[in-house]
C-alpha cells in the first residue's frame, strides 16, 4: 500500500545516511543489498536518469529478471563521447575535448547495456554518436505551472544571454555580435549573466524578449523551453533534420548566419511576438510533466522509432589509442538481441566487425 511504501523509502534513504556516518561498512553494504534486493522484486517500472543503484548498470540486468518494465532516459554526458560528436556534427570548438575525461569505453558500456536491457530509450541525436539501437525522441519535461509567461510587447527588446557554461556555448561569439549591433545603431538591451540560482533565471526570463541560448550542440534544451514557457523567443541552434514532430517555434542559427537573424528579430516586433506566442503553445502542448509521462508509457512495446542511428555503423572510426577488441567486445553484449539483426547490418572495418 501507499503507506509502506513511503515508509519504506524514507528508511531507504535514513539507512543509507547511516551507513555512511555510524554503521561499520559490512553492516550498511548488507542493508543496501537488501534495500536494493526489495526494489528488483517490487518494482513495475524504473526510469534510469544519469546513474542506478549498483556500479555498471547492473542493475538492469536484476530489474529484467523480475519482469520490471525499464526505461532509459538519457540526458547528455552519461552518453555521449565528445570527440565522436564534434566529428559527426562538425562542431568547431575545441573546449568540448576537454570535458572528455573518460575514455570512449566507458560511456559506449553504459549505453550498450541500456540497449541491451532496456524496454524503451530516449535520447536526441548529438548525444548518440555511439547508439546502435533505435530510440525515441527525450522531451524535457516541465512543471509549467512554474513559469510566469509574459509576453512584454517591448517595443526596445530585452535580450538575455545565462550559459552553464560560457565556452561551450558561444558567449564569445554572442557578445561580438551584440557589440557590432550597439555600433550599427541598433536599439536593445543586452544582459549577460551566469551562475545565478533558477528562480534567478525564470525572473529575467519573464521579464526579456530573446534568449541567446547556444551556438554549438543542439538546441533547445531545458533553457530553451524554460524561455518559451516564460515569454522568450529563443535564438539556438537546431538540428534541422529531427523528425517532423520536432518543430519548435526557435530561430535556428549557427556561427555564421546568427549576426542577421538577430538583427532581424531586433527591428521585427511582429516576428517576435509570433514567435513567443507559439513558444508558449509549443511547451504546453509537448513539455508539461503530464503529457511527457504519458509518452514514455504509450511508447512502451513500440517499434516505430524516432531515431534509427547509422553514424557508429558506418562512420565511426577508432582514435589510435582506443582498441577496436574492446569496442567489438562492447558490440558483442547486443548482437544476441532481437533489434540488432534488424538494424545493424553485417560486415567489418576499421578492424570493427559487427
Amino acid at each position: 500500500n501507499k503507506f509502506a511504501s513511503a515508509l519504506f523509502f524514507a528508511t531507504y534513504r535514513v539507512t543509507k545516511i547511516l551507513g555512511l556516518l555510524i554503521f561499520k561498512k559490512n553492516i550498511f553494504n548488507r542493508l543496501y543489498v537488501h534495500a536494493n534486493t526489495y526494489l528488483y522484486t517490487n518494482t513495475d517500472l524504473y526510469l534510469h536518469i544519469w546513474e542506478g543503484l549498483e556500479s555498471n548498470d547492473a542493475d538492469l540486468e536484476k530489474f529484467k529478471m523480475s519482469k520490471v518494465k525499464i526505461i532509459s532516459w538519457f540526458v547528455g554526458d552519461d552518453i555521449r563521447y565528445y570527440p565522436v560528436a564534434i566529428k559527426e556534427f562538425n562542431v568547431e570548438n575545441k573546449y568540448f575535448l576537454e570535458l572528455s575525461k573518460l575514455p570512449i569505453y566507458s560511456p559506449m558500456r553504459k549505453l550498450r547495456m541500456h540497449e541491451k536491457y532496456s524496454d524503451a530509450i530516449f535520447s536526441v541525436p548529438d548525444q548518440s554518436s555511439l547508439a546502435l539501437r533505435p530510440y525515441f525522441h527525450l522531451r524535457v519535461p516541465l512543471d509549467v505551472t512554474q513559469y510566469t509567461y509574459k509576453n512584454t510587447h517591448n517595443d526596445v527588446p530585452v535580450i538575455i544571454h545565462i550559459p552553464s557554461a560560457p565556452l561551450l556555448k558561444g558567449t564569445a561569439v554572442f557578445e561580438k555580435i551584440i557589440s557590432e549591433l550597439r555600433e550599427e545603431g541598433y536599439v536593445f538591451k543586452f544582459k549577460s549573466v551566469i551562475d545565478i540560482p533558477n528562480t534567478e533565471v525564470r525572473k529575467l526570463l519573464s521579464n526579456a524578449d530573446i534568449l541567446l541560448d547556444e551556438l554549438y550542440m543542439h538546441g533547445p534544451g531545458m533553457l530553451g523551453f524554460e524561455a518559451m514557457a516564460s515569454g522568450c523567443c529563443v535564438v539556438v541552434k537546431y538540428l534541422e533534420s529531427s523528425p517532423e514532430f520536432f518543430r519548435p517555434p526557435v530561430v535556428s542559427v549557427n556561427v555564421n548566419n546568427v549576426k542577421e537573424k538577430l538583427k532581424e528579430l531586433i527591428i521585427n516586433k511582429i516576428l517576435r511576438e509570433t514567435l513567443i506566442e507559439k513558444g508558449k503553445k509549443f511547451v504546453d502542448e509537448h513539455n508539461d510533466v503530464a503529457s511527457v509521462c504519458k509518452l514514455i508509457i504509450n511508447k512502451l512495446g513500440k517499434t516505430e522509432y524516432d531515431y534509427y542511428p547509422t553514424y557508429f555503423r558506418e562512420k565511426f572510426e577508432p582514435a589510435e589509442d582506443e582498441d577496436p577488441r574492446k569496442i567489438n567486445e562492447l558490440t558483442e553484449l547486443v548482437q544476441d538481441c532481437p533489434w540488432y539483426r534488424q538494424y545493424v547490418p553485417d560486415g567489418s572495418r576499421k578492424e570493427l566487425v559487427f
